[in-house]
């Protein structure tokens, strides 16, 4: 199980910085409009890799984004990221990474296995912002049918929800779970 600590993000001018984050389920909420709710959930996803979906008025490229995993109880993890370039710290160890790509091979490779759908007739492992839109879609008015930047569409959604929720389906694989 993966569980967020905190998220900070910054630049030389300003830092918002949430913690206090358990284990289970965490509401953010306010009864004030345009507070940073969204914000936070949109630097949670982009700092574990997904694209930018922050509103046209926020300058994410000014900005370097942080977040604390726990992972299975027992590791720390910190990831830094800005713009496509990542370092993750675990322990003593430092990991500069220096694509999105490569952070997605790391994050299936070290953190946790990301599912394999089939795509243009090939497997593929899917990238993290494929994988997050399940935790998170923004409340802002958008076309989903092309999902965060047209590399991949509504169904391939729908092949991740079929395996998470064990509803038979061929050549779908995640984990070590495997339908034909």
């Amino acid at each position: 199980m993966i569980t967020i600590k905190q998220i900070a993000f910054g630049n030389s001018s300003e830092a918002y910085i949430q913690s206090g984050f358990t284990n289970g389920l965490n509401i953010i909420s306010s009864s004030e409009n345009h507070v940073g709710k969204t914000l936070i959930m949109q630097a949670m996803m982009y700092a574990l890799g997904s694209v930018p979906m922050f509103p046209a008025s926020f300058p994410a490229e000014e900005y370097v984004f942080l977040i604390d995993l726990e992972i299975d109880g027992n590791r720390s993890l910190s990831i830094l990221r800005s713009g496509n370039t990542f370092i993750i710290k675990e322990g003593d160890a430092v990991k500069p990474i220096e694509s999105v790509r490569d952070f997605d091979r790391y994050w299936n490779n070290h953190i946790f296995e990301l599912p394999r759908i089939v795509k243009d007739d090939k497997a593929h492992i899917v990238s993290t912002d494929l994988f997050e839109q399940m935790a998170f879609m923004p409340q802002a008015k958008r076309n989903t049918a092309r999902i965060y930047g047209g590399r991949y569409n509504k169904n391939d959604l729908y092949k991740i929800l079929y395996l998470i929720f064990n509803y038979p389906h061929k050549h779908y694989t995640f984990k070590h779970f495997e339908v034909y």
